[in-house]
C-alpha cells in the first residue's frame, strides 16, 4: 500500500478558520465604533477658521480611507475564514470518498 502523500491537521485547520472569523468580528466592531464616532463628531476640527479647514483637508480623506480599508479587510477575512472551514469539511471526507469511488468503501 502506498504512503498517504497528503497529511492535514483538520483540527488546526478548523481552529485557524474560526480565528479568522473571530478577527473579522473584532474588525466589524471597530468599524462600527469608527462610523459612530464620525457620525457623532462630524467636524472634529471645528468650523469657521483656517485651522478647521486645514484639519478637514487631512482628516476627512484619512477617515474615509480607514473605513474603506476596514470594509475590504472584513470582506477578505470573512471569505478566507469561511474558506478555511469549508476546506476542512472537504478534506474530512476525502478518505471515505476515495474509498467509495474505488469500490472499497461501498456497503451492500
Amino acid at each position: 500500500m502506498a504512503e498517504n502523500p497528503l497529511s492535514v491537521d483538520l483540527d488546526a485547520l478548523r481552529k485557524g478558520g474560526v480565528n479568522i472569523v473571530q478577527l473579522a468580528e473584532y474588525i466589524r466592531i471597530l468599524k462600527t465604533k469608527l462610523e459612530s464616532a464620525q457620525h457623532q463628531y462630524p467636524k472634529p476640527g471645528g468650523t469657521g477658521d483656517e485651522v478647521a479647514e486645514a484639519f478637514d483637508k487631512v482628516y476627512d480623506p484619512g477617515a474615509e480611507a480607514s473605513l474603506e480599508f476596514l470594509v475590504r479587510l472584513l470582506t477578505l477575512l470573512g471569505l478566507d475564514g469561511g474558506a478555511v472551514i469549508d476546506v476542512r469539511s472537504l478534506l474530512e471526507n476525502t478518505g471515505q470518498d476515495a474509498a467509495d469511488v474505488s469500490g472499497g468503501g461501498r456497503k451492500g
